[in-house]
């Protein structure tokens, strides 16, 4: 493994990863859900989803039977499978909404995996720069999101440009994982590390600092994926559409891209925790500027402000796994990850239960500052809760 081929597992995940979080409601809507349907559509995704994570990290640290490339490889051909059959013409809402379900449980479920992937060779002599490789990631959701934006406005094309982009998706990762070999460790595993046997309940119980600052940066998940998750409606007062959705989706992942690219850097000189806690301040921060652009009814104001992500989400993402990767032991590598993950998936199930609800029933603009509210809270927690490196 070397940072090209897992720059290009990155590059091809975000593909799918765009067409399906970036999109879920524009592909949605264009087949008759409403809000509150979708809404509760994202929270069971998250749900499973958030199982499957945990679930899979406990099974793959303590399995000598099934490792990540495999297990990887399944979510891919599933996902593939998924995307296919909307494509075989159905178009009854309930049979689309569950098959669209399918695909979020397991595009929402990818993250950790890659993740840990990258911990996993890089604990053994490997070196990955994980901040390129992710921000190339970032990169291709950008490309993604613009591209899927422009096509979905087509007559001939619409909204089944989407399953299309999650099977080229899935292609690239099949390909990838195909042509990589675990292989030996480069040096051997730490002494006793096989005959600890990582449980959920067990990593609750070493780790309950870690488990507290879960919750916190679940908050300010929460609001990101509100902004996200329902784009569209917030722009639609603003005479935004779906181009607009794939601009915005753009714009704010093209951000992410020097700044990740550049990690390596920022963490030669600030620690994992101290990056964190800086940009739990610009989640808060970033909610609060487009809630104005809101307020002002500016679509223009609205793009340029979603750039403020770079000081965000953008530093939060690498700063998290090397922050996962340098408190937990090597023992809970993969349910340590996942938990950090489930951040967001957690986030995507409140944010998608409660965002649809606001929405319908208060308008957008109490539905942002509810949000703010909730982010604030999120900073406030990882301020406090963020420790120093302690395995």
């Amino acid at each position: 493994m070397n940072t090209i081929r897992y720059s290009i597992l990155q590059t091809g995940s975000y593909f799918g990863i765009s067409a399906i979080m970036g999109f879920t409601s524009f592909y949605l809507l264009s087949y008759g859900c409403s809000n509150s349907t979708i809404g509760i559509l994202l929270a069971v995704a998250g749900l499973v989803s958030a199982l499957l994570q945990v679930k899979g990290g406990a099974l793959i640290d303590r399995s000598r039977r099934i490792d990540l490339r495999q297990f990887l490889l399944l979510l891919s051909a599933l996902l593939a499978i998924g995307a296919i059959l909307l494509l075989t013409g159905i178009s009854n809402t309930v049979a689309v909404s569950l098959i669209f379900l399918f695909l979020m449980i397991l595009i929402y479920s990818f993250t950790p995996f890659v993740n840990a992937l990258a911990m996993y060779f890089t604990n053994r002599g490997y070196r990955i720069n994980f901040g390129l490789a992710r921000g190339l990631g970032s990169l291709a959701y950008a490309l993604a999101a613009v591209i899927i934006g422009y096509f979905a406005d087509d007559r001939w094309i619409g909204p089944s440009f989407v399953p299309i982009t999650v099977i080229f998706s899935c292609g690239i990762m099949i390909l990838v994982l195909l042509s990589l070999r675990m292989g030996r460790p480069a040096f051997q595993q730490p002494a006793g590390l096989a005959e600890e046997n990582p449980s959920i309940s067990e990593f609750i119980r070493k780790y309950p600092r870690f488990v507290l600052l879960i919750i916190g940066i679940t908050l300010l998940f929460i609001t990101h994926n509100l902004l996200g998750s329902y784009a569209i409606q917030i722009i639609t007062p603003l005479e935004g559409g779906s181009t607009a959705t794939g601009i915005i989706a753009g714009i704010s992942a093209a951000s992410e891209v020097p700044v990740m690219c550049l990690f390596s850097f920022l963490l030669k000189r600030h620690s994992p925790g101290s990056l964190i806690r800086f940009s739990a301040v610009f989640f808060t921060l970033r909610a609060i500027l487009l809630t104005l652009a809101f307020c002002l009814g500016s679509l223009p104001l609205y793009y340029v402000l979603c750039a403020s992500q770079m000081f965000g989400y953008a530093i939060f993402i690498p700063a998290s796994v090397y922050y996962a990767n340098e408190v937990i032991g090597e023992a809970y590598l993969t349910l340590g990850q996942s938990f950090m993950a489930i951040t967001n998936t957690i986030g995507i199930v409140i944010s998608g239960l409660a965002g649809g609800l606001l929405l319908d029933l208060t308008g957008v603009l109490p539905t942002l500052i509810t949000g703010i509210v909730i982010s604030l809270a999120g900073t406030v927690s990882v301020l406090l809760l963020v420790q120093r490196k302690k395995k």
